[in-house]
């Protein structure tokens, strides 16, 4: 789409951007996104994983890794001033909310908002989440907050705000 002004310098007020601009602009910022991973500015390790109970429904029976894709480059963690501990008997627990920022314009709102792209919801025994893991090796189960918009700019890339969830896996991967 382009504007209708018939000057020779457009003067609207709105310059749209065609597809092809935007995923030459969002490889650009990718790039420089990836500079900022090897300088130690994105300590935080994002991966969206997709899991499988071996029940009927989530929470039922075992639950397994079907896929775990990290996202790059990677996005920003904002840090976990939002984020409170509750110590219970046998754990910490963590509650709050986090912001994730500079996710790659490439990805879709479907793969943001953590929905399969088929436009069908996932099976009641399968979920898909984010997962951060700082170099430590502690991970932490993050899901999108229910009604919550992402945001999106060209240049800045998706925002999301996501909410701790319980049930992160071990330093190791391995299933709960």
């Amino acid at each position: 789409m382009s504007c209708t002004c018939a000057a020779s310098l457009c003067l609207c007020p709105v310059r749209f951007t065609t597809a092809g601009e935007m995923g030459r602009l969002s490889s650009i910022v990718d790039r420089a996104r990836d500079v900022a991973t090897r300088v130690g500015q994105r300590p935080w390790r994002v991966s969206h994983v997709h899991v499988r109970w071996t029940g009927t429904r989530r929470g039922d029976g075992v639950e397994e890794v079907v896929t775990e894709r990290e996202i790059l480059p990677r996005p920003q963690i904002a840090d976990l001033g939002g984020v409170t501990r509750t110590l219970s008997d046998a754990q910490v627990e963590e509650n709050g909310t986090v912001l994730i920022t500079g996710i790659s314009a490439a990805y879709s709102e479907d793969q943001i908002l953590c929905r399969p792209g088929t436009g069908k919801p996932l099976p009641p025994n399968e979920a898909i989440y984010y997962e951060a893991q700082l170099l430590d090796g502690v991970r932490r189960r993050l899901v999108p907050i229910g009604g919550a918009a992402p945001g999106f700019s060209p240049s800045a890339g998706w925002t999301v705000t996501v909410t701790v969830a319980a049930g992160a896996r071990p330093r190791d991967g391995r299933n709960r």
